[in-house]
């Protein structure tokens, strides 16, 4: 049902050290996360598959999300522009209207 470094692990550390997530603020301990993301690429369980997986997941989210700001920021760039330029274009219709 394990894989067998699954149960040893489990064998020769029955109480696995416990850390503190985040300070009281919400803010990560970065050292702490290192260390075990380090303990779980280092590992020879199925957990190494699945944290490189979720990290190249949420890499690629994060990545996204900086680009999509500026894609938005861009398209509110080219709404503005094309506003002046309709605004330009009116003023030489009327302008360029023949007289009656």
């Amino acid at each position: 049902m394990f894989p067998d470094s699954q149960v040893r692990a489990a064998q020769e550390n029955p109480n696995p050290a416990t850390f503190d997530y985040s300070d009281k603020t919400g803010a990560f301990n970065l050292k702490d996360l290192f260390t075990m993301t380090l303990e779980v690429n280092e590992s020879d369980s199925v957990y190494r598959s699945a944290l490189s997986g979720s990290v190249k997941a949420f890499h690629h989210a994060v990545v996204m999300e900086k680009e999509m700001v500026g894609v938005k920021e861009e398209l509110a760039n080219l709404k503005v522009r094309i506003e002046q330029l309709e605004q330009l274009l009116q003023k030489l219709v009327v302008t360029n209207l023949p007289e009656k």
